[in-house]
């Protein structure tokens, strides 16, 4: 029995068809959150006839993230009940990689209904006046916050300019890029979802998939070699 085809390939496709399409939508919504900050969300606070459409397309995205952001918002009564419901309705979680992997056409029309369906919820739970939160005046109200000693205020550390964390040593064991220090185990986590992108983004597409990652080397399989060192550093990230 092949050892690659029972032991290294699952750990090469659980990396490939599903960490790399996870770290791509991290990656993005790190993007948007430097460069954007809160005003993403914003609309769906600002302006509420847009809410539940917002909250059912972050919701059907595939992974995690937009549901977790749509929930907190509900949680912090900045967003209605029927806003967090569309988004746990219309999510797949990060089985939607799975799906979009092997099967893209039937993975889009799930994602379809589950859009749908999570539009019809999210208006007939607002349109119910459907909130298991009970009425805002029966949350008491927080105690005000206790003025922080000059001592100890982290205000004027909040930010510190460029030049100076320029100035700082770095620890041992990163990597600099750009204006980030990056450790070794998520730096190279990155590069191996870089390279990663390369294969799993042709193969998704039924496009020619690049059969060598070593020159030299033909005999290296690029799949499973990206994948299992993908899946062991995401391992060694996870146990440091």
């Amino acid at each position: 029995m092949d050892v690659s085809e029972v032991v290294i390939r699952p750990l090469a496709d659980a990396f490939l068809q599903v960490g790399v399409f996870v770290a791509l939508l991290a990656g993005v919504t790190a993007w948007a959150r430097v460069h954007y900050g809160e005003r993403l969300l914003d609309v769906m606070v600002d302006h509420p006839r847009w809410a539940v459409p917002c909250a059912a397309l972050l919701g059907v995205s595939p992974g995690c993230a937009g549901t977790i952001l749509v929930v907190v918002l509900a949680a912090q009564r900045r967003a209605s009940y029927g806003c967090a419901v569309p988004a746990l309705t219309a999510t797949m979680g990060d089985s939607s990689f799975v799906i979009l992997g092997a099967r893209p056409e039937m993975g889009l029309a799930i994602h379809a209904v589950l859009l749908v369906t999570g539009l019809l919820t999210g208006y007939a739970v607002d349109a119910l006046h459907v909130d298991p939160r009970g009425s805002r005046s029966s949350v008491p109200a927080a105690a005000p916050a206790p003025e922080p000693s000059p001592v100890r205020s982290t205000s004027a550390v909040a930010v510190v300019p460029w030049d100076e964390r320029r100035r700082r040593p770095v620890r041992v064991g990163t990597i600099v890029t750009g204006a980030v220090a990056l450790p070794v185990g998520p730096a190279v986590v990155c590069l191996l979802a870089v390279l990663g992108t390369a294969l799993v983004v042709p193969a998704t597409l039924s496009l020619p998939v690049p059969t060598s990652v070593v020159p030299g080397w033909p005999q290296l399989d690029p799949w499973l070699a990206v994948g299992a060192a993908g899946t062991v550093a995401c391992l060694y990230v996870f146990l440091r």
